[in-house]
């Protein structure tokens, strides 16, 4: 690979070439490979959120804590079935645990608050 591919590479792919490269080279030597200055290297490394963890010789997308997932928001239907998880976890634990049960069937007509 050379320079001109590596900047016009989206990040996401120029992450699994590099990662690959890492695989038998240090972080310095895929820099002079490519033919760009290190710390132009480490730099358009970390577009996208990308970080260098160290001890395993590779890059990794970087995952913000402040963006929120979705699914868990602040809903009121969600904090209703996070409501009625902490009442009954003891229940839940026993079904799930019980050896001697039935197969273990969730109905919303049956559990009314679960959505299914």
């Amino acid at each position: 690979m050379n320079k001109e591919i590596f900047f016009a590479m989206p990040s996401e792919k120029r992450v699994e070439v590099v990662n690959k490269m890492l695989q038998n080279a240090s972080l310095k030597e895929v820099a002079d490979k490519i033919g760009i200055a290190y710390s132009t290297f480490l730099k358009e490394m970390t577009v996208g959120d990308h970080v260098y963890i160290q001890r395993d010789n590779r890059y990794y997308k970087f995952i913000r804590e402040d963006i929120v997932n979705p699914q868990f928001d602040s809903s009121e239907s969600y904090r209703e079935e996070l409501r009625f998880l902490c009442e009954n976890i003891d229940v839940l634990k026993r079904l799930i645990n019980s050896e001697h049960r039935p197969p273990l069937t969730l109905d919303k007509h049956v559990y009314g608050r679960l959505k299914m």
